[in-house]
């Protein structure tokens, strides 16, 4: 009898270990991981009060999926058996992670893939996280916290994104010195798109709350406006259930948020918007400016509500929503096109799409290698276009860096469960929680078409736990395993912590190495240490070798130094691994020119050009 006490108390205990991960990652990866990486910049590791109060590096999902897998594993293990399901669109899932990690042997940008890779990995697991919670015994529980995690998230990004319109974004203009920075972003527009962008954002009127992006915001409020209006249709005591510990946690975070920033006359605001917080994700949705995530904002609410008025009225929820996206698409097309601001973000967009299509006829099975779009664009742009790190267009990009195969099962690893759902939801009684999910999927992929959601973290993870709530296609294949003597699961417990630890050597490699980096360089341009700066540049490419920024700025230690040749030794290794990078082309050319070697410098300052021929020029010589 005690031994079955202490059972339950340990199953009660890691159920709640459970419950408090996935609640706790729903709301924290939205509100810290809005960032892309991007190996034009790669991150900066956060200090301990940038940790509390911005981004983190976009890797960081790796260690909070890790995390939650592993009370997953923990919780199955607890159990006397364990189910393992074999379905189409997990099987979907896996070849596509297959194939994308395949491309990072013939990838143009070794590290930029490698760091790519590790951060889908990480979202993937949001699949496997939901069909964990929805195949739960307590599943019930599961899914108040996933409505209590994703409407807490929500709404207080939301009111971060109006206190930074009505406050924020105009202290930030103080406080910077907007001529220098108009000048520096004028001046190197091309050469730094990163600065330009953000020059950009600091004069419009935009919000983009925790995320880079006002674009990526909307695509975010786009998928929890399902869940907010969702609500309103649980039954009574499990709505204000839900809405009332939704308002402690925005009262609580609202509270210390605004608190230590020195913003506690806003928390009147933050007690109102938590009330009424559906017109409050609206309202922050229409000040992102993002036409395209207003247009799917309305869509997505429109369907949601229109689906569940025809509930009764026997009318198939495929027809309704194939006929109301039709009308959607034109009437988008209709707006666009009617508004000239709008006109030239579309064109841009055209033009990166064209640009694409050019890289898909050069390499259309294999691809240039994931998450090297922004490699290899400088060198199929055309000299107007604007600078870009993304596609703005999921589909195409993951045709262009996976190949065709890698692009066909991104395609169906969406396509199969949505379609599956429409088919047999009507016949089966279904948890509260899928139709605002599958409306949240609808939502990221619609936005998808204009945008780069997928290479978003957070809206990554957001996308793969809503696929993994509303796959209710049947498995082809059901393996049980019991697990009864006690010895052989704490063995089991163990080799999965040590597994664990294993497969987070390599992401912690990552973020030392950045780290180490940064302070090279700071050292170097700031402090003028070149010893210092040697050593920590030295310990970082020992410690990730595959990344290319590691070996210029060592070029650039010894080029300060005047020893031309281990700089250029240096330099060309950095070519080795980016190919595409047009600056280290050039650099490589003045090398050879100071050298005497005028031949080669010609050569190096011709692929210049070739790679980035909007920056480099005949004249630049």
């Amino acid at each position: 009898m005690a031994n079955d006490t202490n059972s339950f108390s340990f199953q009660r205990v890691i159920f709640l270990l459970l419950a408090g991960c996935i609640g706790l990652a729903l709301f924290v990866v939205p509100v810290k991981l809005g960032s892309p990486y991007i190996d034009e910049i790669g991150f900066r590791i956060p200090s301990v009060l940038e940790f509390i109060f911005s981004s983190w590096p976009a890797v960081y999902l790796f260690f909070i999926s890790a995390m939650v897998l592993f009370f997953c594993c923990l919780d199955s293990l607890n159990n006397e058996k364990i189910i393992i399901s074999f379905k189409i669109s997990g099987i979907l899932l896996a070849v596509f992670l297959c194939v994308s990690v395949c491309s990072y042997w013939w990838s143009v940008n070794a590290h930029a893939s490698k760091a790519g890779l590790i951060i889908l990995i990480s979202a993937t697991a949001g699949y496997g996280i939901a069909r964990k919670a929805m195949l739960h015994p307590l599943n019930h529980l599961l899914v108040r916290i996933v409505y209590i995690s994703i409407l807490s998230a929500g709404t207080f990004i939301a009111l971060i994104g109006i206190h930074q319109y009505f406050f924020g974004l105009q202290e930030m203009r103080t406080f910077i010195d907007m001529d220098t920075l108009r000048h520096m972003a004028v001046l190197y527009k091309n050469s730094s798109p990163e600065q330009y962008a953000l020059y950009l954002r600091i004069i419009s009127d935009r919000i983009f709350s925790t995320f880079v992006y006002p674009n990526t915001l909307a695509g975010y409020i786009c998928m929890v406006l399902p869940f907010s209006f969702s609500v309103f249709f649980l039954e009574k005591t499990e709505r204000n259930r839900i809405l009332k510990i939704v308002f402690m946690i925005i009262a609580i975070v609202g509270f210390f948020w605004f608190y230590v920033q020195n913003y506690l006359s806003f928390m009147p605001f933050v007690i109102l918007g938590t009330l009424l917080f559906p017109l409050t994700l609206v309202l922050c949705l229409v000040l992102t400016g993002s036409s395209g995530g207003l247009i799917t904002g309305m869509l997505v609410v429109f369907l949601f509500l229109l689906t569940h008025f025809f509930k009764k009225r026997r009318i198939p929820l495929r027809i309704i929503i194939s006929l109301i996206l039709v009308l959607s698409i034109l009437i988008t097309c209709a707006v666009w096109f009617t508004q000239t601001k709008k006109r030239a973000s579309l064109q841009a967009r055209f033009d990166y799409w064209d640009a694409g299509v050019r890289m898909v006829h050069d390499r259309p099975l294999a691809g240039f290698g994931y998450n090297t779009f922004g490699t290899i664009y400088p060198a199929y742009k055309n000299k107007t276009d604007e600078e870009t790190q993304f596609a703005h267009n999921n589909f195409i990009q993951l045709f262009i860096e996976t190949g065709a195969v890698g692009g066909v099962l991104f395609l169906l690893m969406w396509c199969y469960p949505l379609l599956i759902f429409l088919r047999k939801s009507g016949s089966m009684p279904l948890p509260s929680v899928i139709f605002p999910a599958y409306f949240a999927l609808l939502a990221f992929l619609f936005h998808s078409f204009l945008d780069f959601d997928f290479f978003i973290p957070a809206l990554a993870f957001y996308a793969f736990f809503m696929l993994g709530i509303i796959d209710i296609s049947q498995p082809f294949k059901v393996i049980v395993k019991h697990f009864e003597k006690t010895g052989i699961k704490k063995a089991a417990v163990v080799v999965i912590f040590i597994f664990f630890i294993i497969i987070m050597l390599p992401v912690r490699d990552i973020v030392r190495s950045h780290e180490l980096y940064a302070l090279a360089e700071y050292v170097f341009i700031n402090e003028k240490n070149i010893a210092a700066a040697y050593e920590l540049v030295d310990e970082a490419i020992r410690i990730n070798p595959e990344n290319s920024r590691f070996y210029k700025l060592k070029s650039s230690i010894y080029m300060n130094q005047k020893q031309y040749l281990d700089a250029m030794y240096n330099l060309k290794k950095a070519v080795e691994l980016n190919v595409y990078r047009g600056s280290y082309h050039y650099d490589l050319a003045q090398l050879y020119d100071k050298i005497g070697n005028t031949e080669k410098a010609e050569l190096e300052f011709s692929k210049a050009i070739k790679y980035n021929p909007s920056r480099y020029t005949k004249n630049s010589q």
